[in-house]
C-alpha cells in the first residue's frame, strides 16, 4: 500500500524549509543584485560604494558621500539614466530592490557662465584681443592688453572701460576683476596726444612777412622748415635762415631742413648777416648793442680806408633817433655812418679810436661805445 503526501502537506513542508534557511542565514541560493553609483562627468570626488541587495530589499539612496563636483555645476541628485531622462532620486529616498541591478547617475545643474568681449572703439588699425574663456559668477578675470596693436592717429591707447562714453581708464593690461552676473564688454580708451606748433618770427625785419605753418605736430613727427616765403628784409642785412634762439645761439636751420618735433612748441627766429661793422640792438626789455665784428681796423691809405656802420634793432625795439660820435665829437645822425680816413682824416687818430652810438628808444636814450683801430699806412 503506497502512501502519498497531500498537496497541502507538500507546500507546508517547502515553506518550513525556506524559513529554516532564512533563519539559519543560508542565502546562497537566493540571487543578489548590485546597487551602483556613477560620477557622470564629475571633475573630482568619488562615488558612493557599490552594494549587493536582494530582490525586495528596501534600499536608501546615498548622499554625495565622496563630494563629487563638476566645474560650473551643482550636484542635484541621482537618476537611473545618465541623460537624466530616467527616474529621479534624492539622497534619503527609498528604492525597493528589483530582480536586477540598479545604476544611479549623478545629476548636475549648470551654473550660468559669462563672457568678456573687447571693442576697438574708433581704432583705425589693429585688432581687439579675444578672450575665449567662459566665466562663472565671482570668478577672477584677468584683463588682456592691446595685443592686436590697436592704433588711432593722434591718440594713445591707455586701457579699457566698461562704459564706452567714459574717457577714463578703468582697467589696464593685467588688471583683475570678479565676474558678475552678466557678460562684460570692455571698450578701448584713448587719450589725445598733445600737438605742438612751429611759429616763425621776423626778428625785427623792416618789410615782408613770416611764413605760417598751420600744422599741428605730434611728438616725433617730422617738420620741414619753411623758407623766407614772405620776403622778409632788413636794412643792410641779408636773410640767412632760422634759429631756435633769438640771438642765434640755438640750433640753426635752413629752408627744407627736417627736424623731429619734441614735446614743446617750436619757435624759429629769422637770422641776418650784416656787413662788417654793423651794430644790432637786441633785447627789447634792456637794449644791448652788438658790433659785428667786434673790432674794426682802418688805414690811412692803401688798404681799407672806408667802413660804413649800419644800425638795426631787434624785434620789439623801435628806434626814434640815432647819433654818432667819434672820440667824443658828433659826426652824424641816421641809421648809418661812413668812416673814411681819406675823406675825413680829422675824425681819427692813429691807434685806438672810440665810436659811440646814442639811440633814443621810446623817448629813452641808450648809448654804447666801441673801439676801432686806425693804422698809419
Amino acid at each position: 500500500m503506497h502512501r502519498y503526501l497531500s498537496r497541502q502537506s507538500f507546500l507546508r513542508g517547502i515553506l518550513a524549509l525556506s524559513v529554516f534557511y532564512l533563519l539559519s542565514g543560508c542565502t546562497e541560493s537566493l540571487p543578489g543584485y548590485q546597487f551602483l553609483y556613477f560620477a557622470n562627468g564629475a571633475d573630482s570626488g568619488s562615488i558612493p560604494d557599490a552594494e549587493i541587495f536582494y530582490a525586495g530589499d528596501s534600499v536608501v539612496v546615498s548622499e554625495n558621500t565622496g563630494t563629487l563636483s563638476r566645474r560650473g555645476n551643482s550636484f542635484i541628485g541621482w537618476n537611473t539614466l545618465s541623460s537624466g531622462e530616467g527616474e529621479d532620486y534624492q539622497p534619503g529616498d527609498t528604492i525597493l530592490m528589483p530582480e536586477s541591478s540598479v545604476s544611479l547617475y549623478a545629476m548636475w545643474d549648470a551654473y550660468p557662465v559669462y563672457s568678456v568681449t573687447y571693442s576697438a572703439e574708433t581704432a583705425e588699425s589693429g585688432s581687439v584681443p579675444v578672450d575665449s574663456d567662459s566665466y562663472l559668477e565671482d570668478e577672477k578675470v584677468i584683463v588682456l592688453g592691446n595685443t592686436g596693436g590697436l592704433t588711432r592717429n593722434g591718440w594713445t591707447f591707455i586701457g579699457w572701460n566698461t562704459d564706452e562714453e567714459d574717457p577714463d581708464t578703468e582697467y589696464v593690461s593685467g588688471s583683475e576683476f570678479l565676474m558678475g552676473t552678466a557678460d562684460v564688454a570692455l571698450f578701448a580708451v584713448w587719450t589725445l596726444e598733445p600737438a605742438y606748433t612751429v611759429t616763425y618770427h621776423d626778428d625785427s625785419a623792416d618789410t615782408g612777412s613770416v611764413p605760417s605753418d598751420s600744422n599741428n605736430y605730434l611728438e616725433n613727427m617730422t617738420v620741414t622748415v619753411l623758407g623766407n616765403t614772405g620776403g622778409l628784409a632788413i636794412s643792410g642785412g641779408t636773410f640767412t635762415g632760422w634759429n631756435t634762439e633769438y640771438d642765434g645761439s640755438g640750433t640753426a636751420y635752413n629752408a627744407g631742413d627736417q627736424l623731429t618735433m619734441g614735446c614743446v612748441d617750436l619757435d624759429l627766429y629769422a637770422q641776418w648777416s650784416f656787413p662788417s661793422g654793423s651794430i644790432v640792438i637786441v633785447n627789447p626789455e634792456y637794449p644791448q648793442f652788438s658790433l659785428s665784428p667786434s673790432t674794426l681796423t682802418l688805414q690811412t691809405g692803401g688798404g681799407t680806408v672806408e667802413q660804413t656802420i649800419f644800425v638795426s634793432a631787434g624785434d620789439g625795439i623801435n628806434i626814434t633817433s640815432c647819433s654818432w660820435l667819434i672820440n667824443g665829437t658828433s659826426r652824424g645822425t641816421g641809421s648809418s655812418l661812413t668812416l673814411n680816413t681819406e675823406t675825413n682824416p680829422d675824425w681819427f687818430v692813429t691807434g685806438p679810436n672810440t665810436l659811440t652810438l646814442v639811440v633814443v628808444i621810446e623817448e629813452t636814450p641808450y648809448s654804447e661805445s666801441f673801439i676801432f683801430v686806425v693804422e698809419q699806412y
